[in-house]
């Protein structure tokens, strides 16, 4: 079961990871505008538009925390309008955690993924049971993780195949 204690851990985690990324991208942002005799006029006192550039490199992790944040409110809301019992809230501990790590559109892609492993387990646990009229309940704990790393990991494969990294907000 995953705790809130290591909720918060993991969201803390990623968050200063983007928060490591985004100082070492302005402090590289800011060297290779120094050493351009054009681009030297883009830092202060001459001009502040080095910090909208500094600004642009802060937008990817502000949408993937409001991402979050509007994935755990869906699901919260979901399993409790629904009264889904399978689901607890580790599940919706681990879909806000997947949807930080994997942003646009890298969620939706992983949420489809997991339920279509979900849907390929059940099957084959049904037919391994000596029993055919034993209900198989759906859990999606095990799957979250594994399919998100995945889909992370392949991610700039698909967005080039497809075309997704198109679609903005």
């Amino acid at each position: 079961m995953v705790s809130r204690k290591l909720f918060i851990t993991g969201i803390l985690l990623i968050i200063g990871v983007f928060l490591v990324d985004l100082v070492w991208g302005s402090i590289d942002l800011w060297r290779s505008y120094q050493g351009n005799e054009i681009y030297q006029y883009w830092l202060p006192p001459h001009s502040t538009i080095v910090y909208e550039h500094i600004a642009r490199l802060a937008q990817p992790l502000m949408v993937r925390l409001i991402m979050a944040a509007v994935v755990f409110v869906i699901f919260i809301g979901l399993k409790k309008k629904l009264k889904l019992e399978q689901y607890g809230i580790d599940d919706v501990y681990l879909l806000a955690i997947s949807a930080l790590a994997s942003s646009w559109p890298g969620f939706l892609i992983a949420l489809a993924a997991i339920f279509v492993v979900l849907i390929f387990a059940s099957l084959i646990i049904r037919l391994r049971l000596p029993n055919k009229e034993d209900a198989v309940k759906l859990i999606i704990t095990p799957y979250i993780l594994p399919v998100t790393t995945i889909i992370i990991w392949f991610m700039p494969y698909i967005n080039n195949v497809t075309g997704l990294e198109k679609i903005r907000f």
